[in-house]
């Protein structure tokens, strides 16, 4: 059972391409009886394992699995009570009937949310305040910021401290060293899980060259390559050095990712990461 992987997924695709609910972690061997929380809708459970021991390749011996839970939108112990409709996406904890993903931004208290980011500015209404908390936050005060690596004084955490802008210095944006191939940046929440609803970029302006390629993924783990839920994949042409990239995921991590090169002044360089803010919007999870 050691290294054993467990995804749910809408294909019965193998390597399994959907949410990573859970990963067996080293050192040390796994307990035979575990409960698994993920909270994520899907079409298939994939129990999946690579690992090899001393004398044979993996092996998987299941003698009971138990999949708890209800059908999108509904809850309760024999699964016949309607999810609130406040809830994004209707789906909600099967127990109690939390909004697992947030709640919609209509629901504020007094209506009052900030149009540009859609946080809500005095609170959720009290009449679903049971069922969810409709604020939206920038969540990276509540957690760090690491890199592959620091190009002199340009550190991950700066990144997710103000001014809010693409100029670039060394103390205010951060940078990956020349050579590190893949570069990543990646952020972990400090409390556990959180729905993230988008994520804004401000990369180093007048070098989206560099930025070109890239890719932003919302993971519960800090494995690289990462093994999560791809948010966005920057397509041809030059991307735009001031980014919102929607994602409306559930995850612990973060992580920019890139392994395309670029070449300048006739110079050819690897994979470089220059960001000099990021805000990753969404809540906290909490079961009410």
């Amino acid at each position: 059972m050691d290294g054993f992987k467990l995804y749910v997924t809408n294909t019965s695709t193998i390597p399994p391409v959907g949410y990573l609910c859970y990963e067996d972690p080293d050192p040390g061997l796994p307990k035979i009886t575990q409960t698994i929380p993920c909270h994520q809708l899907g079409k298939y459970v994939i129990y999946y394992d690579i690992k090899k021991d001393d004398n044979e390749g993996p092996v998987i011996e299941l003698c009971y699995v138990a999949i708890n839970g209800c059908r999108k939108g509904m809850w309760g112990i024999d699964c016949s009570t309607t999810c609130p409709s406040i809830c994004i996406g209707q789906h909600c904890h099967p127990e109690n009937g939390s909004c697992v993903w947030g709640c919609g931004e209509q629901k504020c208290l007094n209506n009052r949310w900030d149009i540009q980011t859609g946080a809500c500015t005095e609170g959720c209404a009290r009449e679903h305040s049971q069922f969810c908390n409709c604020n939206k936050y920038n969540l990276t005060p509540y957690g760090t910021a690491t890199q592959i690596s620091d190009f002199q004084e340009s550190l991950p955490q700066n990144a997710i401290e103000p001014p809010i802008s693409n100029t670039f210095s060394k103390t205010l944006c951060s940078h990956t060293d020349l050579g590190s191939e893949p570069a990543w940046w990646m952020f972990h929440f400090s409390f556990g899980l959180a729905y993230i609803t988008d994520i804004n970029i401000y990369y180093r302006e007048n070098f989206a060259v560099r930025m070109d390629g890239f890719k932003v993924y919302v993971t519960n783990t800090s494995t690289i390559p990462p093994n999560g839920h791809l948010c966005h994949e920057d397509g041809p042409g030059l991307p735009i050095t001031t980014q919102t990239i929607p994602c409306n995921q559930l995850g612990q991590y973060v992580i920019y990712y890139d392994t395309k090169g670029s070449v300048q002044d006739r110079k050819s360089f690897g994979p470089i990461i220059e960001l000099c803010y990021v805000a990753i919007n969404g809540t906290f999870i909490v079961i009410v």
